[in-house]
């Protein structure tokens, strides 16, 4: 208990560090002392601070600085290299390099890509960068001992920062505020955090073992399904319900729970939040309610037609997507095979998959597909050979989190965010599968 009691204060003591240096030094100081001493209290910290991506930086640019999830991850190596503990996960780490060998041969493209076009230097940070998040996620993930109920743990504190971001943001709209640098409204980068944070929100308030963690996630799905729809994010609200549509259809004939199904608790949870807060914000928010009813427009041609040709429409469907798929069409006509690396026009795209075509031109393309579908396909399989009730659901859970992240790759570039990266974290300790494989518990 005392630990845990200085592990949010030291929380509260970075977060607060725009009351000067001296906060933030503490806090950290006491996260070191608790890493250094266990494991766990390393890890919560590098997995609470993943979902805080813009805000809580050490820098003004929210893409290429040192952020509080670095600092975390770092103090964490540096308490396994002092314990002398490497040997425990160096195995699970080359597994996981191993399971992301798709994506390190996309890098590849990419970086000769840049090479070969003589691009800028900025171009080859941008890989590094990915590099850099690509590397962090496979070391988090070989770190946690791999069991469903260390993994809805994990699930418990991405929770608690993301609702922690939630609240705040909420509470902005109405005040009016900036805690932690980020809006709210019409935010889809935001909106996409409260979708990951939701799905797993909505399993740890069924699986947890604990009752107070348990009844401390059902108030944070309350939360977050406040703030996800307050987002007034058409890619999260499509992505959340198109990845609940697919969870359901791949993970049917789940173990049985006392007669009730896991997907059966968990579409209970969602449907109670989410209710009760869509009911709350449609009639509150002018915002949501114009968002929601003006869905139908994209049903329709001619406004469609308008939206393209409109040279003040820089949205979804707006002036810049279309000058976008021309840069593509120009791109791929010269350079089909390897495109031309992460340079700024690329980068520039709306839509991580355009991202990706244009920078690893059909062979970056393929490569990332083949890494986004075996993982798909991998969960889908494990789940069917778990016989731990606990375990389905973390998995579910997973898979729900990385097929909305997939689908929005459609609309928004999410290729640096650490939130985004977490289902990544979750799928590689589930790949460790025997425990996930137990008898029902």
């Amino acid at each position: 208990m005392i630990q845990r009691l200085l592990f949010y204060a030291g929380i509260a003591l970075v977060l607060i560090s725009g009351l000067g240096i001296l906060p933030m030094i503490l806090g950290w100081l006491v996260l070191a002392v608790l890493a250094f001493k266990t494991r766990e209290w390393g890890l919560a910290a590098a997995v609470f601070f993943m979902p805080f991506f813009h805000s809580a930086g050490l820098g003004a640019n929210p893409y290429f600085t040192l952020k509080h999830y670095h600092l975390a991850a770092a103090i964490l190596l540096a308490a396994e290299i002092f314990r002398g503990r490497t040997n425990e996960w160096l195995s699970p780490l080359a597994a996981n390099f191993k399971e992301l060998i798709p994506l390190w041969l996309m890098l590849a493209v990419f970086a000769f890509s840049a090479l070969m076009h003589h691009e800028p230097p900025g171009t080859f940070l941008m890989s590094a960068n990915l590099a850099l998040v690509i590397a962090g996620t496979a070391l988090i993930a070989a770190l946690p001992q791999s069991s469903p109920e260390g993994l809805l743990q994990l699930f418990f504190y991405f929770v608690q920062g993301s609702a922690l971001q939630a609240a705040a943001n909420l509470y902005n709209v109405r005040s009016g505020q900036f805690i932690f640098e980020l809006d709210l409204l019409y935010n889809n980068q935001f909106g996409m955090l409260m979708t990951f944070a939701l799905f797993y929100a909505l399993t740890a308030a069924v699986y947890l073992r604990s009752f107070a963690a348990r009844l401390t996630a059902i108030v944070f799905s309350f939360i977050l399904a406040a703030a996800f729809l307050l987002s007034c994010s058409r890619t999260a609200w499509l992505s959340f319900g198109l990845a609940s549509i697919f969870c359901v259809l791949a993970c049917r004939n789940p173990v049985p729970r006392r007669g009730r199904s896991v997907l059966a608790w968990r579409i209970g949870w969602l449907a109670l939040s989410g209710a009760a807060a869509f009911i709350i914000l449609f009639i509150a928010s002018e915002d949501v309610s114009q968002r929601v009813t003006h869905l139908s427009q994209l049903l329709d041609w001619k406004y469609l037609k308008f939206t393209l040709s409109d040279r003040q429409n820089y949205g979804f469907l707006g002036i810049l997507r279309a000058e976008h798929l021309r840069e593509m069409k120009e791109i791929l006509q010269l350079y089909p095979i390897t495109g031309i690396g992460l340079a700024h026009r690329v980068t520039d795209f709306h839509g991580s998959f355009m991202v990706l075509l244009g920078a690893g031109g059909i062979l970056g393309f393929v490569l990332y597909l083949i890494f986004m579908v075996r993982a798909i396909f991998k969960l889908c399989r494990i789940f069917h050979e778990s016989r731990s009730r606990r375990g389905q659901a973390a998995i579910a859970a997973t898979l729900a989190s990385f097929t909305a992240w997939q689908l929005s790759h459609l609309t928004q570039t999410m290729l640096v965010h650490y939130s985004a990266w977490f289902s990544v974290v979750a799928a590689l300790i589930i790949f460790r599968r025997p425990p996930f494989r137990e008898l029902p518990v």
